[in-house]
């Protein structure tokens, strides 16, 4: 995978932050899109640029279950709607919690112009609704759309999908970590498809009736 370093001089710095286009020029859909028991959200403009979150805001059926943050600090909203730092690496969380589900797949996209994200530090974790909690690779990224800018680094548009299904438990919560390898990289757009399945309710009474037996041999 080809991966773009360029440092950004003032003048670019100023183009790329007034000219970047919110949106995705490729997004790379999942297979389970739009399904029944799937759930989708996308983020194409963007209101907080930092310490604060942004929900999805373009379709889909995800509402304010997904949030968006960016932890740089000195980030700010562009005219086109972008997170956009020039003094500092974007620190972008992805957070989704649904309750009563098992989220058995995850499909991420991101789209960024300027700097390229530190694809060693990307994070992928699933928490279940115990708070047991596993990390998944994130080496496996598809790069869907790339062009170089010169003076300007990059756009990108870059998929990662999960496949949650071998987790113990019930998965109930997910965080996607992405950072810049250095400031001047635009958060253009981002977002997030799951499928998930629903625990039967007689296994769920199932389980508290053995629960009650359990209680009553133990006060016999």
């Amino acid at each position: 995978m080809k991966r773009f370093v360029t440092v950004i001089g003032c003048a670019s710095a100023v183009a790329l932050s007034s000219t970047a286009m919110a949106g995705f020029t490729v997004e790379n859909f999942s297979d389970y899109y739009g399904q029944e028991n799937t759930m989708y959200g996308a983020w194409d403009t963007f209101t907080n640029a930092n310490n604060s979150p942004n929900f999805a805001d373009n379709g889909g059926n995800m509402g304010f279950a997904g949030q968006v943050f960016n932890f740089s600090g000195t980030g700010f909203i562009t005219s086109s709607g972008n997170i956009y730092d020039a003094s500092s690496p974007l620190n972008i969380h992805q957070y989704l919690t649904l309750d009563g589900v098992d989220i058995t797949n995850a499909h991420v996209n991101v789209s960024t112009m300027g700097s390229v994200p530190d694809f060693e530090s990307v994070l992928f974790q699933a928490v279940t609704s115990t708070g047991e909690s596993q990390f998944l690779d994130t080496s496996d990224v598809s790069m869907n759309f790339q062009q170089e800018i010169p003076g300007m680094g990059a756009s990108l548009n870059m998929s990662w999908s999960f496949d949650l299904s071998g987790i113990a438990g019930d998965v109930t919560t997910l965080a996607f970590i992405l950072k810049a390898a250095g400031p001047h990289m635009s958060l253009d757009a981002m977002s997030l498809d799951v499928a998930y399945s629903i625990p039967a309710p007689g296994a769920l009474a199932l389980l508290g009736l053995a629960g009650m037996a359990g209680r009553r041999r133990r006060r016999g």
